[in-house]
């Protein structure tokens, strides 16, 4: 029996770049609740937990399911989201919640696009999900 090695990934939360893949909250984050200077393409984010947009972050052609959306009232405190800082979002699908004020969500969905995970799926057939659910 012939035993392959392969080279050793670093662990997700150290790596910057992520391409077709399916990200897991979780993984993403260390010690402090905040996702800093990442960059996804065609990837989804998905997991238990919510996440707040918070400075810098750019999201081209993303989509989510509306219900992943919630508003809470301007001025109230947003406790343990995770904040998405400085990160690039490109043709992802956003599997968590998103947590923010009215303006913050509207500005959202002004360029994210409200959409199944199984239409979202179609379009992105040539990269195998079937390890989503």
């Amino acid at each position: 029996m012939l035993r392959v090695l392969y080279p050793r990934k670093p662990p997700i939360r150290d790596r910057n770049d992520f391409r077709d893949e399916i990200i897991n909250l979780s993984d993403l984050i260390a010690c402090a609740p905040a996702v800093v200077g990442k960059n996804f393409v065609r990837c989804v984010i998905r997991g238990h937990g919510q996440i707040k947009f918070q400075n810098d972050v750019i999201h081209c052609f993303c989509a989510m399911q509306q219900q992943n959306i919630v508003n809470v009232a301007t001025g109230q405190n947003i406790t343990g989201a995770v904040l998405i800082i400085k990160c690039s979002f490109v043709e992802c699908y956003f599997d968590v919640s998103i947590i923010g004020t009215p303006g913050d969500t509207a500005e959202l969905q002004g360029g994210v696009e409200i959409v199944s995970i199984a239409e979202w799926n179609k379009r992105y057939a040539g990269f195998d999900r079937a390890s989503l659910y």
